[in-house]
């Protein structure tokens, strides 16, 4: 299962399902359940005309509520965001990344879970603010017992052109392609690739 936002849930003509952490829970042998909206973050909601609200408060409204038929199916609970927190205050986020990761973890007990950091802007660069939402989510993962994987180098000045959309926001669908590569062996280098049954 990931949740996530526009970088898990697609954006610019990248479906849901061929973004980067789809592809790669798929790859290692899980059913992808997409969940999360694009736009949003931990603390902060996605823009008008969406206003889709934010991890903590789509969760309390129900985002989680999924057919049992594939509660059973979650192995591995994959947590992205926070790029959208970029200029909230890092004690906020940290404190709003505790209660989703616990959330996820009522939902799925059974299930591996994994939260990834913060990605480096467009140019390949984390910034100072963007560094200190980073580390909020990692002292949240700390907290929670989740494994927190950093991604800040994975788009970086030498690869981020190639991996960003035209909007050089998101990335391309070779961009979630190159990323979900990264993401698989990451994952499976950690053997969290789904055991298969027997």
């Amino acid at each position: 299962m990931t949740f996530g936002d526009s970088w898990f849930n697609g954006e610019n003509s990248v479906a849901a399902e061929r973004t980067f952490g789809a592809t790669a829970v798929r790859d290692l042998g899980y059913a992808p359940i997409v969940l999360g909206a694009s736009g949003t973050s931990y603390v902060s909601s996605g823009p008008p005309p969406s206003d889709v609200p934010n991890y903590v408060d789509q969760i309390a409204a129900g985002e989680l509520d999924i057919p049992e038929r594939l509660r059973q199916r979650v192995g591995l609970i994959l947590l992205e965001g926070g790029i959208g927190d970029e200029n909230k205050d890092p004690a906020v986020v940290e404190v709003n990344a505790i209660s989703v990761m616990q959330s996820l973890r009522e939902a799925y007990p059974d299930a591996v879970p994994v939260v990834l950091g913060l990605f480096a802007d467009a140019n390949g660069f984390i910034s100072e603010v963007r560094s200190a939402v980073d580390k909020a989510i990692e002292r949240a993962a700390s907290a929670t017992g989740y494994m927190y994987i950093s991604t800040a180098t994975w788009r970086n000045p030498e690869n981020a052109a190639g991996l960003n959309g035209a909007d050089r926001a998101y990335p391309s669908s070779q961009g979630h392609l190159s990323l979900a590569e990264v993401l698989k062996q990451v994952l499976s280098d950690r053997q969290l690739a789904a055991q298969p049954d027997g």
